[in-house]
């Protein structure tokens, strides 16, 4: 994450400036809610420790706060062919499976 976000600022033509850096969500969230500091951490972690912790959840809607996600399988090819086709649909860029609803309205039950 330090990586990460020295890289963004950075590119904004900042630098990053860090007085204390912990190990893990616990321990930030631990040192925020004694109001030591402010943390960027995934919004689980947050919903999670915010559940016991006093904290203040601010969402980012910046382009750089979204996370990326896989489709993980063991194998692609052993996958039974209504897998294959979710798998398919997921990867596929949003327009174009909007286009395919549009085109053929049935849900995958009706298959």
């Amino acid at each position: 994450m330090h990586h990460f976000l020295s890289r963004i600022v950075s590119e904004s033509g900042q630098r990053l400036k860090l007085r204390i850096q912990v190990r893990s969500f616990e321990a930030m969230c631990r040192m925020i809610e004694t109001n030591i500091g402010i943390g960027i951490l995934p919004q689980s972690a947050a919903l999670r420790h915010s559940r016991f912790m006093q904290l203040a959840l601010v969402d980012l809607t910046e382009p750089w706060a979204v996370r990326e996600r896989s489709v993980v399988v063991q194998k692609l090819d052993a996958l039974p062919l209504y897998a294959r086709e979710l798998v398919d649909f997921i990867c596929r860029p949003a327009e174009l499976s909007q286009q395919r609803i549009e085109q053929n309205p049935k849900t995958i039950d009706e298959k």
